[in-house]
């Protein structure tokens, strides 16, 4: 593993659980002081990114599945946790909310957090629909949140404009899934893409 994602990663946690000795308290007395100090403008701006992230339109039941942010509590994805955590303990510790660590790929039956959800805006087939609530469309369900953001939000500080680059994809990863392999066997030898699979095992 490379020597700076290693030293990104213990920064990362190391920041994490020490901001957790930090009451709670103070981060929801500085949300307020937060939201009362940004300009018009930039509020504008902060509302049309979280109407993309939470399609939702109308109030909601997040479940029975759904946990206290008072009662939030430390699990095996630390990654997950500790970006969470630092969202949710700016808000009342007796709201709920639902959520889902991992790589989710199918819309949720009910509002919850994610990192991810499928391109779509159509209603989705199957997905059951609590008792007194509308149907959202599409993958409204999947709430979007920044988490395991020390593995998918890191940026190269690139002096190279992005005019000046190679038109291309670069791409090197593990090939357990037939989708990918359908893609490194269709072009693996375009002009334009220069991608290949890294499993030790699977060299065919």
């Amino acid at each position: 593993m490379d020597l700076r994602y290693k030293s990104r990663k213990l920064r990362f946690y190391a920041g994490g659980i020490a901001s957790l000795l930090v009451p709670d308290g103070f981060y929801r007395q500085r949300l307020n002081r937060l939201m009362a100090s940004l300009p018009a403008e930039e509020m504008a701006a902060l509302l049309a990114r979280v109407d993309y992230y939470n399609r939702l339109a109308s109030p909601f039941d997040p479940g029975e599945a759904a946990v206290r942010i008072g009662d939030f509590r430390y699990e095996k994805r630390g990654a997950y946790f500790l970006d969470a955590k630092q969202v949710m303990r700016h808000f009342d510790p007796d709201l709920r909310f639902a959520y889902q660590f991992g790589d989710v790929t199918r819309v949720a039956e009910t509002p919850t957090i994610v990192k991810s959800r499928p391109i779509c805006r159509e209603a989705q087939p199957g997905n059951a629909i609590p008792s007194g609530q509308s149907a959202p469309s599409g993958n409204a369900n999947n709430l979007l949140l920044k988490l395991n953001s020390v593995r998918h939000f890191h940026f190269a500080n690139d002096r190279l404009p992005f005019a000046d680059k190679k038109p291309g994809v670069v791409w090197r990863g593990k090939c357990f899934h037939e989708h990918r392999a359908a893609v490194l066997r269709q072009f693996r030898h375009h002009p334009r893409m220069d991608i290949g699979q890294s499993h030790a095992k699977r060299r065919h």
